[in-house]
């Protein structure tokens, strides 16, 4: 669903005159707003007029291209917007970030007692991490069953961060991982939860997130891990990932991993992520990069965007409502590991934003995020 409200900003003889917003609209993901205010080449004489521009109507409206792009709608700028802001910004829309799913599996066989206390103890950190706040997970233990009904009922149900962080926190703290590994049915299970969320919840990002050391499970012969294979598995992953939203599946590896690619390839998310199950730090800097490729980092452009793709900024708000403008640059491969940046879908044709690895992770603790149109694009120095 894409919402639309706004303001736009016009200098008039040297004094600052805000036009508010005629109207808003919304509609499904595709169909434009119904109508939109707009400043224009003729916002100044319709100001010394009293009178107000006209709407644009939606058919004239670029579409998002992707469901998987965030709501948008007109924003008010922040307490500390510069004057060049005030004589050049025609339009800011705030972009918010699609909601984030985790339904997280966290594998209790025998294998994970050796370094049980440092995989939870970093895990932990990860949910009370602030950087996680506003991140819907569920917790799901599994090991002791071979029906896959029985892990689409997760121990801690999904709930927000920082708000689930203490009854996850005490239900790993509880647990002694003393069963099999039947990973396949772990999975199918995660996807029926997730589907049944998703249909309520339509506008979200669901993901799977599997944390396991990956030693047992994939032995057809073995009937304790209700001959669960790693394709078997990464099957299920890959008709997950087809879904409708699609469901994708990352993977927490602990030790060797290699066996794990497949199955994370399958869900979409690439090689599982490893880490050394003996050193938390290991674990939680692989559960930070998951968190930042899972977030949805990607902006629709608002109307007008595409008239000149050289006069859109992206603004970050903090908690004290001060704005921060992010350099645009050329293309991924031009995203500073440091400072970070964003950039167009397609440079000659943008219909979205994408934001660095950085930035987007940054987004996270952000009181908003803005899309600013009319000045000209920040670039590095």
């Amino acid at each position: 669903m894409h919402r639309w409200a706004g303001d736009g900003w016009v200098c008039l003889w040297g004094v600052l005159v805000t036009l508010q917003g005629c109207g808003a609209g919304e509609s499904g993901s595709t169909r434009g707003p119904a109508r939109v205010s707009t400043a224009g080449s003729n916002a100044p004489a319709a100001a010394a007029a009293g009178a107000v521009a006209p709407p644009v109507q939606a058919s004239a409206m670029p579409q998002p291209s992707s469901s998987d792009a965030p709501i948008i709608r007109r924003s008010e700028p922040p307490a500390n917007a510069s004057m060049q802001d005030a004589v050049c910004a025609r339009d800011r829309y705030q972009a918010e970030q699609k909601p984030l799913t985790i339904y997280t599996l966290f594998d209790e066989s025998g294998s994970m007692l050796l370094w049980w206390l440092p995989v939870t103890e970093a895990f932990t950190a990860f949910v009370r991490d602030p950087q996680s706040a506003g991140i819907n997970i569920a917790l799901k233990f599994f090991g002791a069953e071979c029906q896959p009904q029985v892990y689409s009922m997760p121990h801690v149900p999904i709930a927000p961060l920082p708000q689930n962080a203490e009854p996850i926190a005490t239900q790993l703290a509880s647990r002694v991982p003393l069963a099999q590994t039947p990973t396949t049915q772990a999975v199918q299970g995660a996807r029926l939860a997730l589907e049944r969320y998703a249909s309520t919840h339509p506008d979200e990002k669901t993901v799977i997130l599997l944390v396991t050391d990956a030693s047992g499970g994939f032995a057809e012969s073995d009937a304790e891990d209700c001959y669960s294979t790693v394709a078997q598995a990464a099957e299920v992953a890959a008709q997950a990932r087809a879904t409708n939203p699609p469901i994708q599946t990352f993977v927490l590896g602990l030790g060797d991993t290699a066996n794990l690619n497949l199955l994370s390839q399958a869900g979409g998310t690439g090689d599982a992520l490893n880490a050394d199950p003996s050193a938390s730090a290991t674990v939680v800097a692989a559960m930070r990069e998951i968190r930042r490729r899972a977030l949805p980092c990607s902006y629709a452009l608002p109307p007008g965007a595409d008239k000149d793709p050289k006069l859109v900024n992206l603004e970050r708000v903090d908690s004290a409502g001060t704005a921060k403008t992010i350099v645009g640059v050329s293309n991924a491969a031009a995203c500073d590991p440091t400072a970070g940046g964003w950039y167009y879908d397609d440079p000659r044709a943008p219909t979205q934003i994408h934001s660095c690895p950085v930035t987007c992770e940054s987004f996270a603790g952000a009181a908003e995020v803005n899309v600013v149109l009319g000045c000209p694009t920040l670039t590095p120095q």
